[in-house]
């Protein structure tokens, strides 16, 4: 039992190790409607970078996997603005709220206890 334990455990460990990054991709566009997800050949970023094209007034955007990425303002993907990286799944996407579990669940630990004292 304790062998296919332990070989369940190497094989979690190296599915893990052979997943490819999936970043959105899309081309010089005005939203992400249109941005589809992409899993990168042997891209280790996703970038995004925001700015116009040409003298334009427009705000584009464009995403994509990429080997090597430098945060800040460059030209880049055939617009000029600001470019952002990361590097995990699906990052390069809208920005949204993010809660972190661990401040979560010690505040729940932190209330528990008071409630449990008669605080």
């Amino acid at each position: 039992m304790r062998i296919l334990l332990v070989s369940l455990l190497a094989a979690a460990v190296c599915l893990h190790l052979v997943h490819s990054l999936t970043c959105y991709s899309c081309k010089e566009v005005s939203n992400m409607d249109t941005c589809t997800k992409k899993k990168c050949q042997n891209e280790t970023y996703c970038i995004s970078i925001k700015g116009h094209k040409d003298a334009s007034s427009t705000v584009l955007m464009s995403k994509q996997c990429v080997s090597e990425c430098t945060e800040g303002p460059q030209t880049t993907l055939e617009l000029t603005g600001n470019a952002t990286c990361c590097k995990t799944d699906l990052c390069n996407g809208a920005t949204s709220v993010r809660i972190s579990c661990l401040p979560l669940v010690i505040s729940l630990g932190f209330v528990g206890s008071l409630l449990q004292a008669g605080l």
